[in-house]
């Protein structure tokens, strides 16, 4: 196998559901990105091999991204592009494709990204087409059948919100104790904006205001910096009476894009680029758990890449994992032990928000800039999807 290296790695802002990004396509996102990124690596565009991006919710006027966005940022058109639709493991999963592609020798270079709009996931009319002559029509939710993760098809309704509340079921957890981890979430998102933490990965980006003037979006529009526990007490039970999963202690819905570069370790010599991490490709995984605890496939994804790698938790630095709900990410915690004050040490998707398809992208760049940062020399992101996959992917710097 061979080495394989980050050289770039940017994100957008993520906007609040139907806030500032809420015209803005999931292809345009992702081309926000992916120019930066490029600009950043210092890598030629005929140099890059392949095109990879994630998206949940695919809007067919887009046709695949991963392709769309390799044209509208010029690369050459024997660049092929393919779009991976893995639920929330989207994005990570697009940047796995892309390093073991280069690791194996199939691709020098390789334009990683996950994008997402939830503000445009179109409403469906399944019987427009033929015959819908008289009467009222059916309009399908995009965003309600994307949470069911296709266990509709299967006869199980299991719906992402009634999951989250089996999960503090069975693992016993109090609305109290998620709520206070919801406040640290939006605690540490906060603190880590007025610090300017996130300076180096977010890119800001221009878009048509209410009025159409135009508008700049420096900052993610989700955390709030005078959230308490009193509010967050006063909310009720979203899924079931009498739960404990509110719309406090769990993610938005929400717009935003991620990319990154890919390349071997002879491209990044004969081009004397500059690494960010490296990769660790033995921690490359991609895993399935019973669908109704969807949220519990970080731990056997973590479990597999700890055991691929040889290494324990104590040997990682930081770690960034996503935050669907609290019970989810409570549940990881308590199976895997790992130390929370490393975990999402700029808060989590609770206080960002969750933009499906890009988030597993979007745990990767701020990981990489973030190790940067403290000097860390190890780092872990990982995330779970609907239905019950899990991904994991580790990266290292020199000590």
């Amino acid at each position: 196998m061979r080495e394989v290296f980050l050289v770039s790695a940017v994100r957008t802002p993520i906007g609040a559901f139907g806030g500032s990004l809420r015209a803005v396509k999931a292809s345009r996102l992702g081309a926000w990105c992916a120019e930066e990124a490029m600009r950043r690596a210092r890598i030629p565009k005929e140099a890059i091999d392949e095109s990879i991006f994630g998206c949940v919710i695919q809007a067919m006027y887009e046709a695949s991204v991963g392709r769309t966005v390799a044209q509208m940022i010029g690369l050459p058109d024997a660049v092929p592009g393919f779009t991976v639709q893995q639920q929330c493991c989207s994005g990570m999963q697009a940047f796995i494709l892309g390093a073991q592609h280069v690791a194996l020798g199939e691709a020098d270079a390789v334009l990683v990204g996950g994008v997402e709009s939830m503000s445009l996931a179109p409403y469906v009319s399944y019987s427009g087409r033929w015959g819908a002559r008289l009467g009222h029509q059916q309009l399908v939710d995009s965003i309600t059948e994307a949470a069911y993760a296709g266990s509709q098809m299967i006869g199980k309704e299991w719906v992402m919100g009634p999951l989250a509340e089996h999960h503090a079921d069975v693992y016993g957890l109090s609305r109290e104790e998620q709520d206070a981890y919801a406040l640290e979430s939006h605690r540490r998102a906060v603190e880590a904006r007025r610090a300017g933490r996130f300076g180096d990965e977010i890119i800001p980006v221009s878009t048509a205001g209410p009025k159409g003037q135009a508008e700049l979006v420096e900052h993610d529009e989700r955390p709030r910096p005078d959230l308490t526990l009193g509010d967050l007490a006063t909310l009720s039970p979203t899924f079931r009476q009498g739960g404990s999963v509110t719309a406090g202690n769990s993610c938005g819905f929400n717009d935003g894009g991620a990319a990154g570069v890919l390349v071997s370790e002879g491209l990044l010599n004969r081009l004397r680029l500059r690494p960010m991490v490296r990769v660790v490709v033995p921690s490359l995984v991609s895993v399935g758990c019973e669908p109704r605890l969807m949220g519990y496939a970080i731990v056997p994804a973590v479990q597999k890449a700890l055991k691929r790698t040889g290494w324990s938790l104590e040997d990682i630095d930081l770690i960034e994992a996503n935050e669907a709900f609290a019970a989810q990410v409570l549940v990881d915690e308590r199976e895997l032990g790992w130390d929370r004050r490393l975990v999402n040490v700029n808060g989590g998707g609770i206080a960002l928000g969750h933009p499906v398809g890009c988030s597993g992208l979007r745990f990767i760049v701020t990981l990489a800039h973030e190790m940067r940062r403290r000097n860390a020399r190890r780092g872990l992101a990982t995330i779970a999807g609907g239905s019950g996959l899990g991904t994991a992917v580790m990266l290292e710097r020199d000590g």
